[in-house]
């Protein structure tokens, strides 16, 4: 009789043992589901920023593109070879002609990025 109480116990207890042991094992598959998904979101999030770091790039590429072409046109050059002038001379014009280079070059040259600088 005591034997089979030995038994009994050793059932009990082995299977406390592969319950816990099942719960262990769900855990820790839950813990490597958990940081592989981190890990995905993550690299999401990084692949993200990239790609508007690159959108970035290409948006000021093109304004300097624009500028650069701008700076190539006979007006642009003309305009600011008397503004150079007026400038080096203290001329009383020099007000008028940053005006005139502010309203025909401004929102090229000035465009968003000068608004940003200004807000900051």
């Amino acid at each position: 009789m005591t034997f089979n109480l030995y038994l009994r116990y050793e059932t009990t207890y082995t299977r406390a043992f592969h319950k816990a042991l099942n719960d262990l094992l769900k855990l820790r598959a839950a813990q490597r589901k958990e940081e592989a998904h981190r890990a995905g979101f993550e690299a999401q999030k990084q692949k993200e920023t990239q790609k508007a770091l690159k959108n970035q790039m290409d948006a000021i590429n093109r304004q300097l593109k624009t500028e650069e072409e701008l700076m190539k046109t006979p007006e642009f050059c003309d305009l600011a070879t008397r503004l150079g002038l007026a400038l080096q001379a203290n001329s009383p014009e020099v007000e008028a002609l940053k005006k005139e280079f502010e309203r025909k070059f401004g929102a090229v040259m000035f465009g968003k990025r000068n608004s940003q600088a200004q807000a900051a």
